[in-house]
């Protein structure tokens, strides 16, 4: 039997699985447009992929579940999952993940990277921002 005396509507799962499962079905679409040959037309529609991926990430690592009442059935709920944060600023999604996830994010992103760029995901998240926009708005 679980000791955790935290009431069941307020207990979050990090990653939250719905915001993690739309995360990697972008990751999958990402992943089929950067197969496709050069000149093939998808330029914009794989960044604007990779950057809904990358932007779901860190929001399902600081989402909240809301558990909203179905009317015609007593006791039961619809859940679904909010973000802290509802923009698109990848730093500022970063800063609202709880410290100590954070941390083991930026530990395992530096161990991957050993040797080979010397970024700190931080700083590689802020060379990103505002791909989202860029990817949607080419003019």
């Amino acid at each position: 039997m679980s000791s955790n005396k935290t009431p069941w509507k307020k207990r979050r799962e990090i990653p939250d699985p719905q915001l993690q499962d739309a995360a990697e079905q972008y990751d999958d679409a990402r992943q089929f447009l950067q197969q496709q040959p050069p000149g093939s037309g998808v330029f914009l529609p794989l960044l604007n992929t990779a950057a809904v991926a990358i932007e779901l990430l860190p929001k399902s690592l600081s989402s909240e579940l809301i558990h909203v009442p179905v009317d015609s059935f007593d006791g039961l709920s619809t859940v679904h999952a909010v973000p802290e944060r509802k923009h698109h600023r990848l730093v500022g999604l970063f800063d609202s993940i709880q410290p100590d996830v954070r941390s083991q994010l930026e530990s395992g992103f530096a161990s991957y990277t050993a040797g080979q760029t010397g970024t700190a995901l931080r700083d590689l998240l802020s060379r990103y921002e505002g791909i989202f926009a860029v990817s949607r708005y080419p003019f």
